[in-house]
């Protein structure tokens, strides 16, 4: 299921559970998760989240997986059974959902735009008071405009306000660049190649990462340069015999 334009995942979820449900209290609600984003180039990033839902209870800003069972069946049928065809057209509804709200990254201050977006969610069906985990996985597709491949540093930047849980956070840039400084995550690690962090999000807090053009070795560069030269003295000699 594909629909043009969309939103930053996590988010556009959760917005959609609070602009269609009530509020019930007495949660014991489990919400987790993931969330990578990786660049194939500068200005187009893939993202892919994966979410678990458990629990019973839950709001729209914490839904349970019981809660996100009788979201399900009330824009079905209301029968408390949810059906495989209910799953699917709420599938349907979250991305018309995510459709409509503004994208939530920015590059070198130039907002993302949404060019896809796919929702999936497994282990659904059955009774509405099912307390069993649901498995919602999202994945979308970003593209900056306009963005200056000739900078020598870039800002990636993930507005976190509507964040209202921690998950796990992996971040990769294109090759040819190397992280420089993070805010935004916990625990993070950086590869050795400097182009991947991970961590955890932090609730409610924007993440932002500069990330800079990547240096060659320079002992490579000079290994380079003495091959050159010697190559030159091979052939002048060799001509001058």
């Amino acid at each position: 299921m594909n629909m043009k334009n969309g939103t930053k995942i996590g988010c556009g979820i959760m917005l959609a559970f609070m602009l269609i449900c009530a509020v019930p209290t007495n949660t014991i609600a489990t919400l987790s998760g993931s969330e990578t984003h990786t660049f194939l180039s500068l200005s187009n990033v893939v993202v892919e989240a994966t979410i678990y839902y458990s629990g019973s209870g839950g709001s729209g800003f914490d839904p349970s997986s019981e809660y996100l069972r009788e979201t399900i069946d009330f824009l079905g049928n209301a029968d408390g059974m949810v059906t495989a065809s209910e799953v699917e057209d709420f599938e349907d509804y979250m991305e018309e959902m995510s459709a409509i709200e503004d994208c939530e990254y920015y590059l070198d201050g130039i907002r993302g735009e949404y060019t896809s977006i796919n929702i999936s969610i497994k282990d659904a069906t059955g009774n509405t008071n099912n307390t069993d985990t649901i498995t919602m996985d999202a994945q979308t597709e970003i593209t900056f405009s306009s963005v200056d491949a000739n900078l020598e540093s870039h800002v990636f930047k993930e507005v976190g306000t509507e964040n209202v849980y921690v998950y796990n956070e992996t971040i990769t840039f294109p090759e040819g660049y190397k992280i420089d400084t993070v805010t935004g995550i916990n625990d993070k690690q950086i590869s050795s190649d400097g182009r991947t962090v991970t961590g955890k999000t932090i609730a409610n807090t924007d993440i932002e990462i500069k990330f800079i053009r990547s240096n060659g070795s320079p002992g490579f560069e000079l290994i380079l340069v003495v091959c050159a030269i010697a190559l030159f003295l091979f052939w002048k000699r060799k001509r001058a015999d």
